[in-house]
């Protein structure tokens, strides 16, 4: 009996152990969910400002091809960021 009741104890032990551990990877998770969404809302923003000057394909060449790879870069981690925010739901 007295064998059980310390396995029993270490198991519940374990079970806490790992409980707090989840929590914490919880919270984690959670954090950087809330992050990502920042970033993804800050991505958006800029690339409507770079929508807004698109008035730059009449001034240069290089400035035009420079300002669309930036605005394909843009898109590219907004749409990253998208695909990792909506693999965990949570609310914010």
């Amino acid at each position: 009996m007295a064998e059980r009741t310390t396995w029993a104890l270490e198991m519940k032990k374990d079970l806490e152990e790992r409980t707090a551990w989840a929590r914490r990877l919880d919270q984690e998770l959670q954090e950087r969910t809330t992050w990502a969404r920042r970033l993804d809302r800050e991505l958006q923003q800029l690339y409507r400002k770079l929508e807004q000057i698109a008035w730059l394909r009449h001034i240069h060449p290089s400035v035009v091809s420079f300002v669309n790879r930036a605005a394909l870069k843009v898109r590219d981690c907004r749409n990253f960021i998208r695909n990792l925010t909506s693999r965990h739901h949570f609310s914010d």
